[in-house]
């Protein structure tokens, strides 16, 4: 009895280290999970603040255009 006590003891052990063993993994696995999407996330920001610059210029540029046609216009 004390032998099979024994052998149990030991499984539960063994199966309590796997099981934080796969913890400490899951762990890891979910941080660079993390760390990875922040970085991809910082980058199409990064894409999208340019393009949303560009197309700010771009508007000022045609309103400057469109206000000097409207004076022309206007002053002819």
């Amino acid at each position: 009895m004390n032998r099979f006590v024994g052998q149990m003891e030991l499984s539960l052990k063994n199966y309590q280290e796997e099981i934080d063993r796969l913890r400490q993994e899951l762990t890891i696995l979910c941080d660079e999970a993390g760390r990875k999407t922040r970085v991809e996330v910082d980058k199409v920001q990064a894409y999208n603040d340019a393009k949303i610059s560009r197309l700010s210029d771009q508007i000022q540029t045609l309103e400057s255009v469109s206000s000097s046609i409207v004076c022309l216009r206007t002053c002819v």
